[in-house]
């Protein structure tokens, strides 16, 4: 079965500030609240050495 999806585009210019703050305050706790996470600290550590490993992708045409 085929998934169709589309994505949501959103202007930054056009979030009021007081949301654009409150979402990042939101998106700070929830990351720190992840990382205390023994287990997803090392998936995420991982990850982060396989993708300083690879090869740079370049994006001249």
């Amino acid at each position: 079965m085929a998934r169709n999806t589309t994505g949501v585009k959103i202007d930054p210019k056009a979030v009021p500030t007081a949301e654009y703050d409150t979402a990042c305050r939101i998106l700070h706790s929830s990351i720190r609240l992840a990382m205390q996470n023994p287990t997803l600290r090392m998936e995420y550590e991982e990850w982060k050495e396989r993708r300083q490993n690879r090869e740079p992708v370049s994006t001249q045409a």
